[in-house]
């Protein structure tokens, strides 16, 4: 691969240009690959370093922190010992009960938890997200993980959508941008890089992408009213990472967001003034992973990152055939790999060894989580006090568990206030515990509709005191719908 012309230099600093020149034309291109980890077995893992001597690794075996950290060991260690500048090691963990690999000892509550408490008092919810990411990335960070794929950024518009839903904080552009700026600030305490997902927007769309190609329909107008403004307040808060989508944007152009020139350059770099890592979503999903010279469109339209590449090898080779043509630049390529090594320059891994701090312990753990959930549970219906003369919980699992504890806590019996706890409808019940989607539950024939936007037992106790009118400041409906209580009496 030719040397990048002067004229075309990007700009960096000492550090990261001293590592950048001691590195291959290959293993330059390497930086930007990073293959999945799917093993808690740490020969697996120096094994695909070995293998791969890529820039990163994502972690996709469920396990703890300790179980993380024995893996990430190895594979650091491994990198070091080939000669490699440390690898940045990324998780999916949104929380919640949808998307989330590690296993903490107490789950915390997910994106639209912190919606609906940033819509029922907005300095109140801030402080929720903020604290919430910081305790995730300290969670993150025990087990070496150094860059989390979250927060999701999308405006879940649609309440149909097959792969967003409660992932999202809401489907208000003001209150999903006041969740993902404060957990940029939590996330960049814990010194983990946070990633804003997934550009330009995935709330309104049919499709998911793990399957097929989603489509955005939106008219720009829309785009910019609606799917960019929490992606500004992400890049305005200094999120270091910016995720691509699997999705078309007919507005902006025909090609997929993940091939898109005009979409990555042009509006996330050029218009929205990002000068981050660009990452892809996983590029075996099933929108994209046909597609012939995939690997070198995604870096060609401005992303960074290979995320999880079927063939690790072909990516690389493809990248560097096509370098210094008519399609990819040198100068793109440079500018790739510089952006990967300033992410790590700004973990502080080019100067010194990868870190594994302490984890959290469960009893801060569960107080924040509680502390969350009671910020974000939300209750449609009536506003008053429907378990005064007791209560009989109907249902199993960790929010129905919650709920029951909350209410004892709060000093409620048993008595005769059926309390149902389940997913989908009961009916005309006295209360509902609604651990699914919000939206069933906006007019359901229940006296009183609580949600908690996931199955977490943090988000069950949280119920419970809400009910027994415990909780000073409920949260506010983070979708459309009818008026939420403030709280009961």
């Amino acid at each position: 691969m030719p040397s990048t012309p002067p004229d075309e230099a990007v700009r960096t600093s000492s550090v990261v240009e001293s590592v950048y020149a001691d590195l291959s034309a290959q293993d330059r291109v390497r930086q930007m690959l990073m293959p999945p980890v799917g093993s808690l077995d740490p020969a697996a893992a120096r094994a695909l370093v070995r293998q791969t001597r890529p820039g990163g690794l994502i972690i996709m075996a469920p396990g703890t922190a300790a179980q993380w950290a024995r893996v990430v060991k190895a594979a650091q260690v491994q990198a070091r010992a080939l000669g490699l500048p440390p690898l940045l090691i990324g998780a999916d963990q949104e929380n919640g009960t949808l998307v989330r690999r590690m296993r903490m000892p107490v789950t915390l509550p997910g994106a639209m938890v912190l919606g609906a408490a940033v819509a029922g008092d907005r300095d109140t919810g801030q402080r929720a997200a903020q604290q919430t990411a910081d305790l995730t990335g300290r969670w993150l960070a025990a087990g070496g993980v150094n860059i989390d794929f979250a927060p999701v950024a999308d405006v879940n518009v649609r309440p149909s959508n097959p792969v967003i839903g409660i992932r999202s904080p809401g489907a208000f552009p003001g209150v999903v941008g006041d969740a993902v700026a404060a957990q940029v600030v939590g996330f960049d305490s814990a010194n983990v890089l946070s990633t804003a997902k997934h550009f330009p927007g995935h709330g309104d769309t049919a499709t998911d992408s793990h399957l097929g190609l989603a489509e955005v329909t939106h008219s720009r107008a829309v785009m910019n009213r609606v799917d960019l403004p929490p992606f500004r307040d992400a890049i305005e808060a200094g999120v270091p990472a910016v995720m691509v989508a699997h999705v078309t944007v007919p507005a902006v152009d025909d090609r997929p967001a993940t091939v898109s020139k005009k979409i990555v350059t042009g509006l996330l770099r050029q218009d929205m003034g990002f000068d981050g890592l660009v990452v892809t979503d996983s590029l075996g999903m099933g929108a994209v992973a046909d597609r012939p010279d995939l690997y070198r469109d995604v870096i060609a339209a401005g992303s960074d990152v290979l995320l999880m590449p079927n063939d690790p090898g072909a990516a690389v080779a493809q990248v560097r055939r096509a370098a210094g043509g008519s399609v990819l630049s040198n100068a793109r390529v440079r500018e790739a790999v510089v952006h990967v090594l300033e992410a790590k320059e700004r973990l502080g891994l080019l100067t010194s060894k990868p870190r594994y701090p302490a984890a959290p312990s469960k009893k801060s753990t569960r107080k924040i989580a509680r502390a969350t959930a009671a910020a974000g549970i939300t209750v449609l219906g009536a506003c008053r006090n429907l378990v005064a003369r007791g209560a009989t919980v109907v249902g199993a699992g960790p929010v129905a568990q919650g709920v029951r504890q909350g209410l004892r806590a709060a000093g409620v019996g048993s008595g005769p206030t059926r309390v149902v706890v389940s997913s989908g409808s009961p009916g005309a019940a006295d209360v509902w515990v609604a651990t699914g989607s919000p939206y069933s539950a906006l007019r359901a024939p229940a006296r009183q509709r609580v949600l908690t936007y996931g199955d977490v037992r943090a988000s069950g106790w949280a119920a419970g005191q809400a009910i027994a009118g415990q909780v000073d400041r409920l949260g506010g409906l983070p979708v459309r719908g009818p008026k939420a209580c403030a709280r009961i009496r």
